[in-house]
């Protein structure tokens, strides 16, 4: 009986350190992905009422502002789903010749491998970013070449839409939700899309409220604003 108790007890701390194996030590923010495939439109559906929400909490630069993103985290045996909600009445909307950075935008940043490393691989690390009205982010480092020279922003690996995409006028509007689709499965066929499965991550918001510059920039797990070359400062999303 000792013997079989012994075995046991030896096995759950095996599975207990591969799960803490998966997770990036260097970042305490964890999020928990439901399981469940969500309608990919702009908007948050009952469904999304499954998943754990965090606000962003890591201020990086600028004034404070309101505009923190509530997150929730998906997946289902394809995709990963992120939706975003942040509470934004001061929308950039006249302008958008300025850097990217410097007016209203969301980014999401993952690693397929929760990589530790200071720099992305250009395979399983990408950089995406949008504006509330459905405008990409075209900075040259921005979704970066994966698998053979091919673009993540590609309609076969990302599907993203806005609640305002189609309001690209609306500059009163309380708030606003992204909703982002990674086709994960076809940049790594290997990996595991089942309970336990760790990858990283991390939501930027960029905060326009002054209609000039950028006014606040806010993260979720990442305080260095590095994450955008960075993946050892993203957080960890556990797959539930």
């Amino acid at each position: 009986m000792k013997k079989v108790l012994s075995l046991v007890l030896a096995g759950l701390l095996t599975a207990s350190m591969a799960v803490v194996a998966n997770a990036n030590p260097s970042n305490s923010h964890t999020i928990t992905a439901a399981y469940g495939t969500p309608v990919v439109d702009g908007q948050m559906d009952d469904i999304w009422n499954n998943a754990e929400m965090q606000v962003q909490d890591s201020f990086r630069s600028g004034t404070e502002t309101d505009a923190k993103a509530q997150i929730r985290v998906m997946y289902d045996d394809t995709y990963v789903y992120v939706l975003e909600y942040v509470p934004d009445n001061t929308l950039w909307t006249s302008d958008l010749t300025l850097a990217n950075y410097q007016y209203d935008t969301t980014e999401v940043c993952i690693s397929l491998t929760n990589s530790e490393a200071g720099s992305y691989d250009g395979v399983f690390d990408w950089w995406v970013g949008i504006t509330p009205y459905g405008v990409r982010n075209t900075d040259s480092n921005c979704a970066p070449l994966i698998g053979g020279g091919t673009d993540v922003n590609d309609a076969e690996y990302l599907t993203v839409h806005t609640s305002l995409e189609n309001d690209p006028e609306n500059d009163t509007a309380e708030g606003y939700w992204v909703e982002w689709a990674f086709n994960v499965k076809a940049i790594d066929e290997e990996l595991v899309m089942d309970e336990g499965t760790t990858i990283g991550m991390e939501v930027s918001v960029n905060d326009n409220a002054e209609y000039n510059n950028r006014t606040m920039c806010m993260g979720w797990a990442d305080t260095t604003d590095g994450a955008s070359g960075n993946p050892s400062t993203f957080g960890n999303v556990v797959f539930g």
